[in-house]
């Protein structure tokens, strides 16, 4: 990829890369081709799934709140694509926040849907990181076993925790 754009995904993309990493360490992401830099985590971010959409969006959190993401990269053509997926701009606004590989574009909604949030879309739990536990893929399961924990053992982490600070 020459021009080393960076993405954060945290709910779907994650699923889509995961189940299409290759040995390279390319995905293919709906109609785009991304390759998969690692993990990274932010801080102060949490994740839900408001029943209203039926899928993952971040809502700012507390100090306690430490939520692995997966980077891509990828080029500007590639970002167009993600961009019309995304909903850039009406659903989600692009945003760029740091990671361990560098800064990066995160989606995150635009004040509409945040402000359509109930306190039950608030309060829910996060139930994304079972659904990507249904992932079969060995390679991403051997590459990235923090998404995949063995049931009863926590597994040592050695990923840089970076800000969830957003970088206008």
């Amino acid at each position: 990829m020459t021009d080393n754009i960076l993405v954060v995904g945290y709910g779907t993309f994650i699923v889509h890369a995961l189940q299409t990493l290759k040995p390279d360490g390319t995905a293919q992401q709906w109609q785009w081709d991304v390759k998969v830099l690692g993990l990274s985590k932010l801080r102060y971010w949490k994740r839900i799934i408001p029943a209203s959409l039926g899928y993952p969006i971040l809502i700012p959190g507390r100090k306690t709140d430490v939520l692995d993401v997966l980077v891509v990269e990828t080029d500007e053509g590639n970002l167009e694509a993600i961009d019309r997926v995304e909903g850039h701009p009406n659903l989600y606004k692009r945003h760029n926040i740091n990671t361990r590989f560098g800064l990066a574009f995160i989606y995150l909604p635009t004040n509409k849907i945040y402000k359509s949030l109930t306190d039950e879309d608030l309060a829910r739990g996060d139930t994304w990181p079972e659904r990507i536990k249904l992932i079969q893929n060995p390679i991403a399961r051997g590459r990235f076993p923090v998404f995949f924990p063995r049931q009863g053992i926590r597994l040592n982490e050695k990923v840089l925790v970076t800000s969830g600070t957003l970088v206008e």
